[in-house]
């Protein structure tokens, strides 16, 4: 049990996290393209306390998590989370590093998706980094 409670703290301590160099430059400009953020992740139910710690909670409406929804991406449930808050967010992106939570998950909802930072074939929009993300979302 000691073991169990150390390794929780440890990944729950938010110098364990670091935010992609990327992130804020990235919410920043697209918050200036008119689009609001949440996050919708398979984590612990900490993690709005987690977000906070790393000075995200200002660029986003909710953050939403399977830990707390009691379903994960893809299921459609974890999604539904979000749009009984933000039926808006239908009309969206996913943006995720996760091509079968994140692209497959939103596709099956009727999102738009983008898979950053990792590779698949099914994927029909991806990039390498946020700034990716912008360009596309700006030219969508």
């Amino acid at each position: 049990r000691r073991l169990a409670a150390s390794v929780r703290a440890r990944y729950l301590d938010p110098t364990s996290w670091r935010v992609f160099d990327d992130t804020r430059p990235a919410l920043e400009k697209l918050a200036a393209l008119g689009w609001r953020h949440v996050i919708l992740s398979n984590h612990v139910p900490e993690l709005r306390r987690l977000v906070g710690a790393l000075g995200l909670s200002g660029h986003l409406l909710g953050v939403y998590c399977s830990g707390v929804i009691g379903a994960e991406k893809p299921h459609p449930k974890a999604f539904d989370a979000v749009f009984a808050d933000h039926p808006e967010a239908r009309a969206g992106w996913m943006i995720g590093d996760s091509w079968r939570a994140d692209v497959a998950g939103a596709r099956a909802v009727g999102m738009r998706a983008i898979l950053v930072r990792e590779r698949h074939p099914e994927a029909t929009l991806q990039c390498d980094s946020l700034e990716g993300v912008v360009a596309i979302v700006g030219a969508a």
